[in-house]
């Protein structure tokens, strides 16, 4: 009998199954999700902070361009939405 062992490694986690060749039948399986450091913690919402104060000068940016530039305001518009729901994306995370 002859046996596939299949890996699958991720960045917080690693799986694996075994098959059974002949009968394409799954033998054993299980995974493994390690848990992020405090300190990970810490520089995941140290970036979260810098990309919502770099969206916030965009917003304000591109508001005042809409303001100064009535010929694309429709462009500077879409580029202020978009900041804008960008901005409630990341705030829920």
């Amino acid at each position: 009998m002859s046996r596939i062992l299949g890996l699958d490694f991720g960045s917080k986690s690693i799986g694996w199954a075994i098959i059974d060749n002949e009968t394409n039948s799954l033998l054993n399986s299980g995974m493994r999700v390690f848990k992020t450091s405090p300190k990970q913690r810490v520089i995941k919402k140290k970036k979260n902070q810098k990309a919502f104060i770099s969206l916030n000068i965009i917003s304000i940016t591109s508001l005042i361009l809409v303001v100064l530039n009535f010929e694309n305001w429709q462009f500077w518009l879409n580029i202020t939405l978009t900041s804008v729901i960008t901005k409630i994306t990341l705030s829920n995370q």
